[in-house]
């Protein structure tokens, strides 16, 4: 379930062509201090790797991020082992 009203599930996030193709999980998830949302795999990303998808799309990938969707700006989010999120201050 996500906690965003439906006209912001039309906004852009950040995230990778492979987690975009389901070759990867996404593992972190950012929230800037400028509003941005950041959704990226457990690796180093090079500006070439990204793509913009909305967060609707982001949620038709992984349902379970509609979880962290209430993170505030300046936190980000690490998907745990058990498939919980541990959410820090950045």
């Amino acid at each position: 379930m996500t906690n965003l009203p439906p006209n912001e599930m039309t906004g852009i996030a950040y995230t990778t062509n492979d987690v975009i193709a389901n070759r990867e999980q996404i593992h972190f998830v950012f929230h800037d201090s400028d509003g941005d949302w950041q959704f990226l795999p457990n690796r180093s990303v090079s500006n070439s790797d990204i793509c913009l998808v909305t967060i609707g799309e982001i949620l038709e990938l992984d349902p379970s991020l509609g979880g962290v969707l209430s993170l505030p700006r300046n936190f980000k989010a690490e998907r745990l082992e058990q498939g919980e999120w541990s959410r820090m201050k950045t």
